[in-house]
Order: C-alpha cells, then structure tokens, then sequence
C-alpha cells in the first residue's frame, strides 16, 4: 500500500465519522485564506486523484457588475464632440463589449447611441479593469464629417470599398512617376 491510498483511506475513514478532514485543519490552525486552500486542496486531489472529497475555489460572478468612470473630460467645440478617457472597472469579466458600454455611456450622458464612437481599450494585466477613449458627437452629421472612415466602417455607418490587389499596385506604381502635389492628381485620374 503506497502513501497516497494510506491518505485516501485516512480521508474517507474522517468524513464517514464526521472528523475534521486536512482541510478543516488548514483552515483552523494556520493563517491561510480559506479560498487558498480550498485551491490547494482541489489541485491535490486531483494529482492523487481523491474522488469526490473535493473543494473548490468560490468566484462571486455578478453579471452587471460593470462600473463606468470618465476621466479627462474635454468639449471641443471645433470638432462638435465630447471626448473622453474611459476607465471600465469589470470584475469577474473578461472585458465588455463596445455596444454595451455606448449603451451605458449614452445614459450616462442622455444622448443616443449612434453618436457615440469608443475606441482603444486595453485591459490591465490580471483583468477586472480596462482603459480606453470615448467620443460623443453634437450630432450624427458631424461624426461621419470628422470620424475616421475606418471607425464609421465599424461604426455601421459606411462601407468599406474592396479594390483589387493588383489595381491598387498598379495604381501605386504610377504614382511612383511623379513628385509632390502631380503625385496625388495622378493617383486621382488613376481611380
């Protein structure tokens, strides 16, 4: 009989007479959080392969626990927008989607969902926390005159035009021919 079926013996033997396991003596006698040792004790069991006597690590989950905070705040009149850095606390989350904060920062802000762009999250290291930027625009008319094409593609708001490769070399090889500003008319008459 090896040391490990001895432990798997004296374990079942414990729990059948309702004594205190290894886990109940970790717990009591050292200054262990409990949730540690309960993944200590997952991960042992299944090494020795202990059978059902398991415990394991309790994650509290809530599935709105997301929390929106600005930073940075700044109107720019010029380009008819609000923006922003946008701090989203997740815990328990991998992250969010951009959907659902523009639908938490649009009533956050009492505006509507299609004026608002978000961009450039990136989370922290070990989760629970990411950081991006926010753009609210006055308008509709004025996100798509100021946004770059590519946000309002993903946006929804405009398509994306899919030139061939090879026209788009071509186009890039006559353009080599010319200099300065003869350069950019010439990529023009090329479309």
């Amino acid at each position: 009989m090896t040391h490990c079926e001895n432990v798997d013996n004296l374990l079942a033997d414990r729990l059948c007479r309702g004594q205190p396991t290894l886990f109940d003596i970790l717990r009591r006698d050292t200054f262990v959080e409990s949730e540690n040792v309960a993944s200590w004790w997952g991960r042992r069991r299944d090494h020795h392969g202990l059978g059902n006597y398991s415990y394991h690590k309790a994650v509290k989950e809530e599935a709105d626990s997301v929390t929106i905070r600005t930073r940075k705040f700044l109107t720019n009149p010029l380009l008819q927008r609000k923006q922003m850095v946008v701090d989203v606390l997740h815990p328990g989350r991998a992250n969010v989607s951009k959907k659902e904060l523009r639908e938490k920062l649009a009533k956050l802000y009492k505006t509507d969902e299609e004026s608002i762009f978000v961009f450039g999250f990136r989370t922290q290291f070990g989760g629970g926390k990411s950081t991006g930027f926010a753009l609210i625009y006055n308008s509709l008319d004025s996100a798509k005159k100021f946004e770059p094409k590519y946000r309002l593609v993903r946006h929804g708001l405009a398509e994306s035009q899919k030139t061939a490769r090879k026209q788009r070399k071509e186009r890039k090889n006559r353009s080599k021919k010319f200099r300065g500003t003869k350069k950019a008319k010439a990529a023009k008459a090329a479309k």
